[in-house]
């Protein structure tokens, strides 16, 4: 049975048919974003009858989570901070807790000011305690587990943990890159690619030298909607 596929509307490209094997219920087929947004229809017709879906096109770069009352634990440590209300991030940029410091001094330890759109909070030294071994685990408001746990800090702390893109499971050592924790190496606020990962742990980092666990922290990503 051939099937006849229609577009109505330039939001999507689609084969012009697709063919049903016989005795079979079902065929698949690609559909594919095309640059413009916006909303149009696809129509599937053969002898046997007809069958339509709506179609929306959006920039993810426009959409925003919000992540007020989502809460982020700490294993060997037992802590959980309560992300407050508010707090909400594009698609492809970040939210950072730090442990106990301002914006300003964090953005001079780390070398660098964080991206636009970035969420800065201080945890005003009521969360993050990283001495190694840590692992964390994001909550939505209800609760439920979103993301995590995460692999484990080494023994003794001093890495940044960061996160690859597209994301693989959290408690996976593939899953993460391992950098030096330390000014220059650590990169808080970047490297959030817009994709389809939704929102997830991004990175977490010990601070390096000192007297700087002030400015230890995790960092929590929007990548876009998940399809």
């Amino acid at each position: 049975l051939e099937v006849t596929i229609t577009v109505a509307g330039d939001v999507v490209v689609a084969p012009a048919s697709v063919s049903v094997a016989g005795n079979a219920l079902s065929a698949t087929f690609s559909v594919k974003a095309s640059a413009k947004t916006g909303t149009g229809k696809l129509t599937a017709a053969s002898s046997a009858g007809a069958t339509s879906a709506d179609v929306t096109i959006v920039d993810p770069a426009t959409l925003s989570f919000d992540l007020s009352g989502y809460s982020v634990a700490q294993t060997n440590g037992a802590k959980t901070f309560a992300i407050p209300s508010g707090s909400k991030i594009g698609a492809g940029t970040t939210l950072i807790i730090a442990r106990n410091a301002k914006q300003a001094d964090f953005e001079t330890y780390w070398k660098g000011k964080l991206p636009a759109g970035t969420v800065y909070v201080d945890a005003a030294d009521k969360f993050i305690v990283i001495n190694g071994d840590e692992t964390y685990t994001l909550t939505d408001a209800g609760g439920a587990n979103v993301d995590g746990p995460t692999v484990a800090m080494k023994a003794g702390g001093g890495d940044a943990m960061q996160r690859k893109q597209p994301i693989g499971k959290p408690g996976d050592a593939a899953s993460w890159t391992i950098l030096d924790g330390a000014p220059g190496k650590s990169t808080p606020g970047t490297g959030c690619a817009i994709g389809g990962d939704g929102v997830f742990i991004s990175e977490f980092s010990d601070a390096s030298g000192t007297g700087a666990f002030a400015y230890e922290y995790v960092e929590i990503c929007f990548s876009g909607p998940k399809p």
